[in-house]
């Protein structure tokens, strides 16, 4: 699944996720899993911290409020 994260504007603990770009979810930075390879990932993460949105593989689990990403 297509997620698309960014930083939450005011409060640098907090992510906002999207599954479709338009509405979006906060979620703290503890909750998101990080999957290898992380290369990849560690790049669009930098770009993300420096206040670009951008595309990862995902998924989002309810019961356990974490979210888990792979560089796309």
């Amino acid at each position: 699944m297509q997620i698309f994260l960014k930083r939450h504007p005011e409060k640098n603990w907090l992510w906002q996720f999207s599954f479709n770009g338009k509405k979006y979810y906060s979620i703290n930075d503890k909750n998101v899993v990080r999957i290898p390879p992380y290369d990849p990932l560690r790049e669009k993460l930098n770009r993300v911290l420096q206040g670009a949105t951008e595309t990862f593989d995902g998924n989002y689990c309810r019961e356990t409020k974490t979210l888990a990403i792979i560089a796309a």
